[in-house]
């Protein structure tokens, strides 16, 4: 692991990290770190100002459950509640999803953290095609955010869109209890199995 500040400054700089194993490259990252100031009085909380509208509450709402056959240990490491949409079926879906397992074992995870792991599963949830004869490999992920949320459970609104070409994206907007939080875009090669 490999990190680094490619652009400083004051107000805004661009941060950088590879994962390498075995000689290769298998995941980086990147972020640009902003200062930040107090803009609370103007911020855009209302639907009618920009911001998506508030989900429905995560309490009621029966708990996901897979295939015997899906042993991924992503899916059994976090807990899944449907508000519209059936995450295994195609179409665009509505989720809440938290932690059940730290991403360091020990450490309690950041708000960050919690929201870099939903945000990833953007496609998933929303998928248009046949799980069993269609990958749909996420590639790239970014994520606006536009404030850090509160609370376990992040919500994900997601829709996949699929071009011509076998490839595609998704593009999601994530709340917390209050509302909206980040929005997240996802690059997708689609093939079949």
């Amino acid at each position: 692991m490999s990190a680094a500040v490619e652009r400083p400054g004051r107000s805004v700089e661009l941060l950088s990290a590879d994962l390498v194993a075995a000689g290769r490259t298998v995941a980086r990252a990147s972020a640009w770190r902003m200062a930040t100031s107090d803009t609370e009085g103007v911020a855009e909380t209302q639907p009618s100002m920009g911001a998506a509208s508030a989900l429905p509450p995560v309490e009621g709402r029966a708990e996901a459950t897979w295939p015997a056959d899906w042993h991924s240990g992503y899916l059994k490491a976090m807990e899944w509640r449907a508000v519209k949409g059936a995450i295994l079926e195609p179409g665009a879906a509505t989720v809440w999803a938290r932690q059940r397992v730290a991403l360091v074992e020990g450490e309690r995870p950041s708000a960050l953290q919690r929201l870099f792991t939903v945000a990833d599963s953007g496609s998933g949830v929303s998928n248009q095609l046949d799980w069993h004869r269609w990958l749909f490999i996420n590639s790239e992920l970014t994520v606006h955010i536009q404030r850090e949320p509160l609370g376990e459970w992040i919500g994900l609104d997601a829709v996949t869109v699929l071009g011509p070409r076998g490839t595609g994206t998704a593009q999601s907007t994530l709340h917390d209890a209050s509302g909206q939080v980040a929005t997240g875009a996802q690059a997708l090669l689609v093939r079949r199995r």
